[in-house]
């Protein structure tokens, strides 16, 4: 019998990249308009946020490629209804967090290391 993947949500006040209407977005994507929309709305965070998204990416990218099928990453931004929720139940507050399998709540600034073991402690 085959272990369920591991859910882990990565917690964190992430940029928006399709404020953009729906008809606009080709012309962004074929960058025909001359506006690189993406871009132009990541200059407008402050770069405490925008350092704190590079850091969820890179622990999305490294859990992807690390744990192939047995985690399942899952960014969630702090402003949704679910981040919301799992930062008043986990008492979050503003910075990244990474909530694995709903029990365990680690800081994302703690080393990949530190990440990594106690995923590896869940898929066992």
């Amino acid at each position: 019998m085959a272990n369920n993947p591991v859910k882990v949500e990565l917690v964190g006040l992430l940029p928006e990249f399709y404020r953009v209407c729906t008809k606009c977005q080709p012309v962004d994507y074929l960058l025909l308009g001359g506006t690189d929309y993406i871009s132009k709305q990541m200059a407008e965070y402050p770069p405490e946020i925008l350092e704190e998204q590079k850091k969820l990416f890179y622990l999305y990218e490294r859990l992807t490629h690390d744990f192939v099928g047995a985690v399942v990453p899952v960014p969630v931004n702090l402003l949704s209804l679910r981040g919301l929720w799992l930062s008043l139940w986990y008492r979050l507050g503003r910075k990244g967090a990474v909530v694995i399998s709903g029990k365990r709540v680690l800081d994302a600034d703690l080393p990949y290391e530190v990440i990594e073991e106690a995923i590896k402690k869940e898929t066992n």
